[in-house]
């Protein structure tokens, strides 16, 4: 038996993993053309926590950023290596390190909401307003049934 023919589950992953690929992609090419070569989307997760935090430990970033504390800390790593953002003492826990962005980092902020509005417009533009807010829905409700 095919597993393709069988598992009606298998399409929605395929498809799922198809499309996080383009919009990947999508990003990439938005950054290239604005000429950030440094760094790639998989940073914008801890960007856009940083944006609205300001400054957050390691283990905060990777709980909400959804990535495991190894793959946060690499993350953090290059932000730190090409000035985006830099370590901080953490003055309530020493055993912390707060991560804030520089103002280099903080200049990417105009840039990441250009990009993401052009996704959400593409996005609408594609499946309409009410099937692109369906989306946002059922993929909230899906985030939420994976991380349990």
């Amino acid at each position: 038996m095919s597993t393709i023919s069988t598992a009606g589950h298998y399409r929605i992953a395929s498809s799922s993993a198809r499309t996080a690929l383009l919009f990947r992609k999508f990003i990439e090419q938005r950054m290239l053309m604005a000429g950030i070569k440094d760094i790639v989307p998989a940073h914008g997760d801890v960007l856009a926590i940083l944006f609205q935090r300001g400054r957050a430990s390691m283990s905060e970033l990777a709980q909400q950023s959804g990535r495991t504390k190894a793959t946060t800390t690499v993350l953090i790593d290059k932000l730190v290596k090409t000035g985006y953002a830099k370590r901080c003492v953490n003055a309530t826990d020493a055993r912390s390190t707060l991560i804030e962005l520089t103002d280099k980092g903080r200049s990417l902020e105009p840039l990441f909401e250009v990009i993401s509005c052009a996704m959400d417009d593409m996005i609408e533009q594609t499946l309409g307003k009410e099937k692109a807010d369906a989306l946002q829905d059922a993929l909230a409700r899906l985030i939420v049934a994976f991380s349990r």
